[in-house]
């Protein structure tokens, strides 16, 4: 069955540097040659997508932070704030919106694209997926460890290293030993198999 794959941009599919790695356009060509669709899904509007995005093969894009669905070269929606709305301050917008059938915009395209495919959409807010939820007071010390340390090396004007957490002492570890090495998944392991049980696709 084919799935509709939706991809972030910045920090996703392309690095901070705006460069896009060979091994993300591999994936993406390799998933549509299996018969899925792939799009990206940013904050970016269609003006700040770079040519070379589009010559990987991508079969559209939501932009614009929902407001702007492209499908095949054929726009399917561009939505544009009103000047009414734009006079609004939040707490008057927030008002306005209160009764708003959708969480957020995330939701309503979900369910045209649903309506319109016929295909099963599930909304995902990557930073929860990447997170685990909302931090917990572990969490909390462990970013303060490492900024703590991270601060420590700069003091120490000793650089090129990135600090990691081992046996729960904080550790700097030479950018040379972990940069440009490749950390693969096993696609037979446990987690992988279970993620496909519940219908999430890897592309393959």
């Amino acid at each position: 069955m084919s799935k509709l794959i939706f991809l972030d941009v910045d920090g996703t599919l392309v690095d901070y540097h705006n460069r896009i790695p060979e091994s993300a356009i591999k994936a993406i060509r390799q998933a549509r040659e299996k018969g899925h669709l792939v799009y990206v899904c940013t904050g970016r509007s269609k003006a700040e997508m770079q040519p070379e995005l589009w010559e990987i093969g991508l079969d559209g894009m939501i932009g614009g932070n929902g407001s702007y669905v492209e499908h095949h070269g054929q726009v399917l929606m561009h939505q544009l704030i009103s000047k009414e709305d734009a006079a609004l301050s939040k707490k008057e917008y927030k008002e306005k919106l209160k009764n708003y059938k959708y969480p957020s915009v995330s939701y309503e395209i979900a369910d045209q694209i649903e309506k319109r495919s016929g295909t099963e959409v599930r909304v995902t807010v990557p930073g929860h997926t990447q997170r685990g939820g909302s931090p917990c007071p572990y969490d909390r010390a462990l970013c303060t460890r490492l900024g703590a340390a991270a601060a420590r090396a700069i003091i120490d004007e000793d650089y090129g290293y990135m600090i990691a957490m081992v046996n729960d002492k904080t550790k700097r570890v030479p950018l040379k030993d972990v940069a440009g090495k490749l950390k693969t998944v096993d696609p037979d392991c446990q987690m992988i198999k279970e993620a496909k049980t519940i219908g999430i696709s890897f592309g393959d």
